[in-house]
Formats: C-alpha cells, structure tokens, sequence
C-alpha cells in the first residue's frame, strides 16, 4: 500500500455499461465512496496477500497433497457433516427441552402415567406430533451424521499425522 494517489477510474461508466439491479448500484456506489475515503481496496488488497502467504507455510492436505482435487470432489459435501451433526444435536436438544414440559415419566410400577403424557402430547397438545417427530428425526440424523462423519475423517486419512492429535482427541 503506498501514499500515491491512484489513477481515476470512471467508476460510473463502468456501472452504466453493466446490467445491475437497484440494490447492486447501491452497494457499489457505496463501496467506491467509502473507497475514495478509507482505501478499502488497499487494505482488503494487503489482507489477502497475508492470507496467502500464511497460507503457503500451513500443511497442505490431503487432497492438496496428492493431487487428487478432480478425482475426490464427492468428498467435498462430506466434510460438513461435523457441523451438520452438531446442528441435529442443537435441534434434538431443543425440541427434547421443549418435550419435556409435557412428558412426565412413570416414576413407579404403573407405566399409565407415561402413556398419558405421550398420548397427551400426540393428541392434544398443538403441533405435539410435529415436535415429537422432529425430536426423533433429528436424534436419528444426528447418529446417522456422526457415524458418516467418522468413516470420513477415517477414510480421508484424518486420524494420521499431522492431524493425528485431532483424532485422537475426538475419540476419547
């Protein structure tokens, strides 16, 4: 980034050559004013040189590391199951948190008391079925998830070095 002031570009020419909605006008509208101030550009410019040259010193993987980019694209879906099972847990969670104002577990002999409350909570209580429904579909999503998650990073070679601390981490 260095003090000279850049050349003129006509910014508006350019925008009325290009077919853009009202919205998209106005974010670059914006977008040049504030760079003609703060120099934006500059800085996003400086923060993506650093981010690559950090970049060059991590360890590359493994997909990176043998090439294999255009062979194992259908891997690439499976690496959000992480985050998909941790988001069918929240909702699992939650639902069971809101179920278990209405459910009352038999507490003696007499499983009645149980029954009443699911039948209560299936039949009676507004949109009961739904929630119960979505307990258990999330808990099953969940399961199903975690186990797809755990053939992944097995097959991908996650659970060897440099990424065997991770691993073993993940299985205590």
């Amino acid at each position: 980034m260095s003090l000279e002031k850049k050349d003129e570009y006509d910014h508006k020419a350019w925008m009325k050559e290009k077919d853009l909605t009202p919205v998209e006008t106005t974010f670059l509208t914006a977008l040049i004013w504030m760079d003609k101030r703060l120099r934006i550009v500059d800085y996003l410019e400086l923060l993506e040189t650093l981010y690559y040259r950090v970049n060059l010193q991590m360890p590359k993987s493994h997909t990176e590391q043998y090439n294999l980019d255009n062979k194992f694209w259908y891997w690439y879906p499976l690496y959000a199951l992480g985050a998909f099972s941790t988001l069918a847990y929240v909702v699992a969670a939650f639902s069971g948190a809101l179920l278990g104002f209405y459910y009352s577990p038999a507490t003696t002999g007499d499983p009645s008391t149980a029954y009443n409350s699911i039948t209560f909570i299936m039949r009676d209580l507004q949109f009961g079925f739904m929630l119960r429904s979505i307990h258990r579909w999330a808990a099953q999503v969940m399961t199903a998830a975690v186990f797809l998650h755990m053939l992944r990073v097995y097959f991908t070679g996650r659970t060897r070095s440099p990424a065997s601390s991770t691993g073993s981490s993940a299985s205590c």
